[in-house]
């Protein structure tokens, strides 16, 4: 996994928020990056899976870690239009999605 810490004085909401991003699980399979090196509260998480029906994709994602953390989840948001095979294009609902 690719990840490039940022060079900030440790606070326990960031030691808490950097200790869990090293300990994702994803190899070679995408990288975590921060937009702004001084904000670490806004991540970018690029996904390249390497098997399975997304095989060979490059999803993009934004986190957004909000002042409660680990209290309450990060926001996170796919920016890569996904087609979801189960949901025709003309269906206009909202869809959950468990990732």
């Amino acid at each position: 996994m690719a990840v490039r810490f940022p060079p900030l004085p440790l606070r326990p909401r960031r030691a808490i928020l950097l200790a869990d991003v090293s300990s994702l699980d994803i190899r070679d399979a995408g990288e975590v990056s921060w937009p702004n090196p001084d904000d670490l509260s806004h991540m970018k998480l690029i996904v390249r899976p390497d098997s399975g029906l997304w095989k060979h994709g490059t999803f993009e994602f934004t986190i957004d870690v909000g002042s409660e953390y680990p209290i309450k989840p990060p926001t996170v948001l796919c920016q890569t239009k996904v087609w979801q095979y189960t949901h025709s294009v003309s269906t206009a609902m909202r869809v959950r999605v468990c990732v």
